[in-house]
């Protein structure tokens, strides 16, 4: 299950705790009515936003986004961020490429950002700036949706760590650099651009929860 923790500052007013999902933790769903774009017969062009804490002390790989639990039930998380490394933390998975980053770890606040275009680019920004591109990946592949999606979920179980989060914005299509540079970092008002569309706000400015947990 969640629970109710203080927010990231600024306009967030709040923020859920989730802790590991075998330990009584929890996850949530995001319906996506988005449908078919991209080129393929999925959603393969759209923009997941997370303001989200991770307190230190975490070694391995903590899920956060499974995206094609439709497409091969029980499987492993399609987006991790890996702290088990010999150099630097990194955030992906295998099979769609890693970037690295700073440790994430600790008592800050952090917005992940990650721009998805299937087949043409694909991007990880944290506060605002870019770590670098993943693997282009395939329509309709690993990295697509349909109907809805989890977030903070391992599908296969184990990798999940106490994360906060107090900001979730799901947008149609591939939001580019500037306009996520623009959405700054964690606590800051979240804007839908012009070009696209808020799908889901939790948390953190007072809106509706329109994802919902599962234990």
């Amino acid at each position: 299950m969640d629970a109710a923790v203080a927010g990231s500052g600024g306009p967030d007013t709040g923020a859920a705790a989730l802790d590991n999902f075998e330990n009584g933790g929890g996850y949530y769903t995001v319906p996506s009515p988005i449908g078919d774009n991209g080129g393929g017969t999925r959603t393969n062009a759209f923009t997941l936003l997370m303001d989200i804490k991770i307190p230190g002390g975490v070694v391995g790989y903590n899920a956060l986004a499974e995206f094609d639990a439709d497409l091969d039930p029980g499987s492993d998380s399609d987006y991790f961020l890996d702290t088990d490394t010999a150099t630097q933390d990194r955030i992906g998975v295998a099979n769609q490429g890693y970037v690295n980053t700073t440790s994430l770890l600790g008592e800050e606040w952090h917005r992940i950002v990650l721009s998805i275009e299937n087949s043409v680019k694909r991007t990880t920004y944290i506060d605002g700036i870019s770590l670098g591109d993943h693997d282009l990946g395939d329509i309709d592949g690993r990295w697509s949706l349909d109907g809805e999606f989890e977030v903070f979920l391992d599908g296969d179980g184990g990798e999940e760590y106490l994360t906060y989060v107090s900001n979730l914005a799901f947008y149609n299509g591939a939001l580019d650099a500037s306009q996520v540079a623009a959405l700054g970092g964690a606590g800051r008002q979240i804007v839908p651009e012009p070009s696209s569309i808020v799908l889901l706000t939790i948390f953190g400015l007072g809106m509706s929860v329109s994802g919902r947990r599962k234990r």
